[in-house]
């Protein structure tokens, strides 16, 4: 009986709790009477009708809405219910907890002497290379490329592009390779699409940097051995750049500016030795 009395006085205080709260009123679904004898059956399913009715009235109960998948973030759709979401926004989510972060809108690379724009955000949106120089040598050149420890398997190549240059400086130094081989520099005129192999486009230069063979400038003898070399083409914007392999004057006979090189290993692995590009 004493523990009835408990029962009765608490379930009296959570419906007190309940009105001065200011919600609506909690029904029990068993009625009990002064002197009856209560079961606890009945007494319990009064308990928790006034408890759930409490939660509920102050908001304390939160549940499930709509159908969540698994892997999506909880997002409160109402002061008591989840569901499921994504982020959206500069970073996003679709489904899992990995974010993505939206792209710029700037083409990955490498930009010299560059005109950029930087949102409020601090991301760049914009980004373009500037003029490396006048070729009058009047500016300081702008390393194109430097590999102190040049490797380069055979039958692969290293790719330059020089459109924003109007002269261009080639130095290796101590180039060794893994068997007998050319050491090939070769020029595009069309992006970086296609390069030169037709023989006779690059002449007047002598036997240590054979020209009419494959459109190049061979930088290397035809045995492993290390070979060093400079090529500088002064004017990279005329149709038939000159071109100094050395000492040794010659040309490029094609009729487009160059906008690419290649440094190209015909046969062997190109094994050591420091390979410097530079434009201005």
């Amino acid at each position: 009986m004493r523990f009835t009395m408990v029962l009765l006085a608490f379930v009296g205080s959570l419906i007190a709790t309940a009105t001065s709260a200011q919600v609506p009123q909690c029904t029990v679904p068993n009625t009990l009477v002064n002197g009856q004898v209560a079961d606890a059956t009945d007494v319990m399913e009064n308990f928790n009708a006034v408890a759930a009715c409490v939660e509920s009235a102050r908001g304390d109960t939160v549940t499930h809405e709509g159908n969540p998948t698994t892997g999506e973030i909880a997002v409160f759709a109402s002061p008591t219910g989840i569901t499921g979401g994504n982020l959206t926004g500069d970073v996003t989510t679709t489904g899992t907890t990995a974010t993505q972060l939206a792209t710029s809108g700037v083409t990955p690379g490498t930009y010299y002497n560059a005109t950029v724009t930087v949102d409020a955000k601090g991301r760049v949106t914009f980004a373009e290379s500037g003029p490396l120089g006048a070729g009058s040598g009047t500016l300081a050149y702008t390393t194109l490329f430097y590999q102190p420890a040049y490797t380069l398997p055979a039958g692969t190549s290293t790719i330059i592009d020089v459109s924003g240059a109007n002269e261009l400086m080639v130095i290796a130094d101590n180039i060794t390779k893994s068997l007998s081989g050319s050491f090939s520099v070769q020029f595009s005129v069309d992006g970086g699409a296609t390069y030169v192999s037709t023989a006779d486009y690059v002449v007047d230069v002598n036997s240590a940097g054979l020209s009419s063979r494959n459109g190049s400038i061979i930088g290397s003898s035809t045995t492993g051995s290390a070979r060093s070399f400079t090529l500088h083409v002064p004017n990279l914007k005329s149709t038939t750049p000159k071109l100094y392999f050395g000492s040794r004057p010659g040309y490029f006979n094609n009729t487009g500016a160059i906008t690419h090189v290649r440094i190209y290993s015909t046969a062997g692995n190109i094994t050591g030795g420091s390979l410097t590009v530079l434009g201005r």
